[in-house]
């Protein structure tokens, strides 16, 4: 009759559970670390940044005072801008524009030769939403590659808050592109404030920003 082998590795073994328990503690208390090391870090960082642009206002008062005045100006230029848009005061002198830019006998047919149209045509797509796209794409990459992720995330922030605030205001004026004259294109977004002039100019105004630092820094 055969026998089954015997042995002491064989034997049941017990797994030594003394310390798991101990285990999650520690996980939370590295976690609860590292979050207090982050936030002080950032809290440095923010600090930091607060003092150099007060340092900067006080060596620049001339500048800032410039700065605030400009600022105020386009603000106050919007808001009387909105308010001739949302009460319709604006209609007729768009209608004049629109109109003065057609040819009388065909309104499909903008004034000038060909050649002017294309122009006019390609200049317009540089504001478009792919142009725009490629461009930020092409400087976020090349600040990230360079090791400035501040600087990349700072025109990745400006570019989509930007992007969030013109689609806002459009939704809040509601105001529906003339239909005069026939579009060139097709249309998806709303007329006011104008698309491409707001994403145009926040496009080049973080980007130059974003290119001078790098070149200071190369």
């Amino acid at each position: 009759m055969a026998t089954l082998p015997t042995g002491p590795w064989l034997a049941p073994k017990r797994l030594n559970l003394g310390n798991c328990g101990q285990r999650p503690k520690q996980i939370v208390l590295s976690l609860n670390i590292y979050n207090a090391l982050v936030s002080y870090v950032m809290i440095a960082v923010i600090k930091k940044a607060i003092r150099q642009i007060y340092h900067w206002i006080v060596q620049h008062e001339h500048t800032t005072v410039a700065l605030v005045a400009i600022v105020a100006a386009g603000i106050f230029g919007f808001v009387k801008l909105a308010d001739e848009v949302s009460e319709g005061d604006s209609k007729k002198f768009d209608e004049l524009i629109l109109l003065a830019m057609r040819e009388p006998d065909n309104l499909a047919d903008p004034i000038g030769p060909e050649w002017v149209e294309e122009m006019a045509r390609d200049i317009t797509a540089l504001g478009s939403v792919i142009v725009l796209s490629i461009v930020t794409s092409v400087t976020v990459g090349y600040l990230w590659l360079t090791k400035q992720h501040w600087v990349a995330l700072f025109v990745m922030g400006a570019i989509v808050s930007g992007m969030l605030i013109s689609i806002g205001l459009k939704t809040t004026f509601d105001r529906p592109r003339p239909d005069l004259v026939p579009h060139a294109t097709q249309i998806y977004t709303k007329s006011f404030p104008s698309g491409h002039s707001a994403m145009s100019a926040m496009v080049c105004s973080s980007e130059v920003n974003a290119w001078s630092t790098a070149a200071a820094k190369v």
